[in-house]
Order: C-alpha cells, then structure tokens, then sequence
C-alpha cells in the first residue's frame, strides 16, 4: 500500500448538492484506477450503507429529519431541495383482505399457508442430505446417498362451489413518508 492510496477521497460538501451519477462515476474511476485502497474502499462503502441503514431507521432521527422537511416544502407540494425532489407523499400502500367475505380468497390463503408449512418441512429434510464428516470418504466423496419411494405429488384440485357471497372491498392502508427522487 502506497501513502498515495492512503490520502482518502473526500466527496461530500454539505454546503452543495452531491450529484448521484458523478459521485458514483467519481468513486468508482478512483476505485478503478488505483488511486484509493481498493480493499479499504470496499469496507468504507459497506460501512456507509451500514451507517445510513442505522441512523435512518432510528425513530428519533426519522421524525427530525419529517418535520424539518415538512417545514421545507412549499405549500405542502414537491419541493426541489438539495439537489432532489423532496415529498410528503405515500410510501407504503397495503392492503386487507382477510375481512372482504370472499370464501375464494380465504381458501386461496389457507393453501398458501399449508402449502408454505409444506415446503418448508421438505426443505428441512432436504438440508440433511447435505454431507457431514462422518458420512464423507477419504478425499471429500460422499459415502452414501438416500433413496425415498415419493407416493403422492401435492397438487392443487378445484371443487364445485357455487355458493352466491356478497364481497366487501378490502381495506386500503397507506402510510405517509417523506419521499425523494430526482437523487
């Protein structure tokens, strides 16, 4: 390692916007070309996605940074702030189905659920066919195998229903959230 390598990058003015697409060019020409510590590189940028994934997800920071925007947007529309699109808009839409009536939705999620209980039963019995030392040879063959008669295949049969329900919409959940674009 070169003291040349060792000067850092330094790629943020808080007094400016950071252009994404230059910023990301710039750190991957220097990662490229040898003029950062590869390796270093490569833990630093790790640790910053680490770093912003923790503090972001902090309810403290989260409400500080909501109500500061919240205070920035003019009239309550998107708002050009730092280089991006900033809004007070929906971020997570969700949907509640399980109160609709609908009998062809609730039988659809019991198979779904038995169907998950199912595979996951299967995965566990097959993640013991994976070999350990003591079923393992001289030089890493496995020394035996498993031989399983399969008597019946899961599949999925549609029945004769014909019963009349009156649906009920779901219900539709939003939640509010600061959103960025334009980054």
């Amino acid at each position: 390692m070169s003291k040349e390598k060792d000067k850092g990058l330094a790629i943020f003015d808080l007094n400016k916007p950071v252009n994404l697409k230059e910023t990301v060019a710039l750190i991957k020409q220097n990662i490229i070309d040898g003029d950062i510590d590869e390796c270093k590189a490569g833990i630093i940028l790790k640790k910053m996605a680490k770093i912003s994934e923790e503090v972001l997800k902090d309810s403290e920071v989260k409400e500080a940074i909501r109500e500061d925007t919240l205070r920035n947007l003019e009239n309550g529309k998107p708002t050009r702030i730092f280089g991006a699109t900033v809004s007070h808009a929906p971020t997570y839409t969700f949907f509640k189905f399980d109160d609709c009536n609908d009998i062809y939705w609730d039988e659809l999620d019991s198979i779904e659920r038995s169907v998950k209980a199912l595979k996951k039963e299967r995965e566990t019995f097959l993640k013991t066919l994976i070999p350990t030392k003591s079923n393992l040879v001289p030089m890493g063959i496995l020394k035996t195998g498993k031989t399983e008669i399969i008597e019946q295949l899961p599949k999925l049969i549609w029945e004769e229903c014909g019963e009349i329900v009156e649906l009920v919409p779901p219900i539709k959940g939003q939640k509010m959230g600061i959103k960025y674009s334009g980054l």
